[in-house]
């Protein structure tokens, strides 16, 4: 019986370790408008060109709906010519496939508010993951 403990805690181990290592690795990348930014995960550049829509609800107040903010990005691998995409913050298309690479919406900044006040340059984050 001690042995096949032992069997089952080292298959576990060699099981997990299998796991962790060919889990997919994600990266954050923030980039502001206008500006490009390469990512270490697969060297791929993200450039926001504009914020085409933005219709989220303002901080500090109650909306029925929360709103989507709708971003023009172009990406690009290595020397290849760059494609444009549009992408949202909650509805589809959310996440897009580029060169066997996951690239999500995560945050637009700053924020809507209800104040006229000029605010600093927007920044877009997004996730990219080695596709599945």
């Amino acid at each position: 019986m001690p042995f096949m403990r032992k069997t089952a805690t080292i298959l576990s181990i060699i099981l997990m370790s299998t796991i962790a290592i060919f889990a997919a690795k994600s990266e954050n990348v923030t980039v502001e408008a206008g500006h490009s930014k390469t990512s270490a995960t697969g060297k791929i550049t993200v450039k926001f060109v504009s914020v085409e829509e933005d219709s989220r609800c303002p901080e500090g107040t109650q909306c029925i709906w929360a709103g989507n903010a709708r971003v023009k990005i172009t990406l690009a691998k290595g020397k290849k010519a760059a494609k444009t995409f549009m992408l949202n913050s909650t509805t589809q298309p959310n996440t897009i496939t580029f060169e066997g690479y996951d690239i999500t919406f995560v945050d637009l900044e700053p924020h809507r508010t209800m104040s006229k006040v000029a605010v600093r340059s927007q920044q877009l984050t997004v996730s990219i993951t080695r596709h599945k």
